[in-house]
């Protein structure tokens, strides 16, 4: 699988093929413009150096997409989850609680005013201020706490194992899914429903990741035995789920779960712990949900970017490109 994607040097975009596992650049290429026809011509020069893609990972880019009609056609594609899902509905959750937030001031303002009224006219007034406030307040934590509540179920779907390290039926997640995608239009918010429509429009490449887990889950189960293949599953859920959490608390709490699970299966297994662990790490690494791994690569490079004031030459992203597969990362 690979992961594509551009970047920017200033108005200039940048296309980018990367090995997600092992974060190895296959590709770069400075364009004029990113457009279909760009696209086939990046992914054949790609093709002309023996590298065959057994799926693609990408955004909901139109010129990308158009392109991989034309010349992949019948390679599988992975639709970039954090793109489909948590890029336009984690902005309405943030932007319903500061609503909630700026509703809860307003209330407080309002009762402070009704408490220094200095007549009963103005008492009176200000009590239907303050009741319609508090009403108000009412509306937007309701609808905070509704939406937040879907789109963590949502998020949940993602996860591909349950509590006791099973692998999720796709055909229920792909259900669950789809309620809470219908459950959100009930909340009757116009840009809600926009973007619930954008998100059921590709639903079909929006889990394809779990065909991969699949094939992983049932190729270890021939050689390890389940409850500890179980085990291996939860903790390896933690550890990925502790990577993308921004809050320390949430991290710590992550990572001491994961040390936790590991301890389990470290009595039982004794000197082989270690090498199983890896061996399972590294193939469930191979279950990839997202290209915004070519973010990671953005961070890497942008240094160079600026220092050349956003004017690189291809040669120059050529030299980054051997220096970042070449270097070993510090952690």
């Amino acid at each position: 699988p690979v992961c594509c994607d551009e970047i920017f040097a200033g108005n200039r975009p940048i296309l980018v093929t990367i090995e997600p596992k092992s974060l190895m650049i296959i590709d770069i290429q400075l364009s004029d413009n990113r457009k279909s026809d760009v696209w086939v011509e990046f992914w054949q020069h790609t093709k002309m150096q023996g590298i065959d893609f057994l799926s693609l990972i990408n955004d909901d880019g139109l010129s990308m997409q158009s392109a991989k009609e034309a010349f992949m056609k019948d390679t599988k594609r992975q639709r970039d989850t954090f793109h489909a899902l948590s890029h336009r509905l984690g902005l309405i959750k943030i932007r319903f609680e500061e609503a909630a937030y700026k509703a809860i001031r307003q209330a407080y303002q309002a009762i402070e005013l009704l408490e220094h009224a200095k007549s009963e006219a103005v008492e009176t007034q200000r009590k239907l201020k303050y009741e319609q406030a508090k009403l108000q307040t009412q509306k937007a934590i309701e609808l905070y706490e509704n939406f937040s509540f879907l789109y963590n179920c949502l998020l949940a779907c993602f996860e591909q194992f349950d509590s006791k390290g099973n692998l999720k039926n796709v055909l229920t997640v792909v259900d669950d899914f789809v309620c809470g995608l219908c459950l959100l239009k009930t909340l009757n918010n116009v840009y809600i429903n926009k973007q619930v429509t954008t998100i059921e429009r590709n639903l079909d490449e929006l889990f394809y990741f779990y065909q991969t887990a699949q094939s992983i889950v049932n190729e270890l189960t021939n050689s390890i035995d389940a409850d500890i293949l179980r085990q291996f599953c939860s903790a390896w859920q933690c550890h990925k789920k502790m990577i993308k959490a921004k809050q320390t608390p949430r991290k710590k709490a992550l990572r001491n779960k994961e040390i936790q699970l590991l301890q389990i299966v470290k009595e039982l297994l004794g000197d082989d712990f270690g090498n199983m662990k890896n061996q399972i790490y590294n193939k469930l690494n191979s279950i990839i949900q997202s290209s915004a791994l070519v973010e990671c690569v953005n961070s890497i490079i942008r240094p160079y970017l600026n220092t050349c004031k956003n004017q690189p030459s291809q040669e120059l992203l050529n030299l980054i490109m051997f220096y970042h597969n070449h270097r070993r990362f510090v952690a």
